[in-house]
């Protein structure tokens, strides 16, 4: 197997990082079936279709299988704290990770990010180097 070898990095180019600001933790995954996860859904909202997008329904089958991901709960309180976003936008701005330019506070609860589709990994869909720059949470997160 062939490593990929980055092309224009330097070592003088790079800064380290020295910690590790508050993430959200993951606790993995977990497989269910449709027939599962309608059996569990409270009475009167086991809709078994719903539109994204006038183009698209979304319809949970029965018979499909589903993963989920599960994350840490964590509550919403309305404490904002600028300067751990801050911290948290940094750490993932110097690991290579691009930020969608604006971020919904609302995704934010004590500094801590809750909805990782703001920010885009490295080279994924989305990630684009004119883009990629260093977020300011002041300028980023709007309410």
């Amino acid at each position: 197997m062939r490593r990929y070898k980055p092309r224009g990095l330097s070592p003088e180019g790079l800064v380290p990082v020295t910690e590790m600001p508050r993430m959200r933790k993951c606790y993995g995954y977990m497989s269910f079936t449709g027939e599962e996860l309608l059996d569990h859904l409270p009475r009167g909202r086991k809709r078994v279709s719903f539109a994204l997008d006038p183009k698209k329904v979304f319809r949970i089958k029965p018979e499909a299988q589903y993963t989920a991901i599960i994350y840490e709960y964590i509550e919403r309180d309305g404490c904002d704290d600028r300067a751990a976003c801050q911290s948290a936008l940094d750490f993932l701005w110097l690991t290579g990770f691009n930020g969608v330019g604006v971020m919904k506070a609302e995704n934010w609860a004590n500094g801590v990010l809750l909805d990782h589709s703001d920010v885009v990994h490295p080279r994924g869909a989305g990630w684009s180097p004119p883009s990629y720059r260093r977020l300011r949470a002041d300028q980023a997160l709007i309410d």
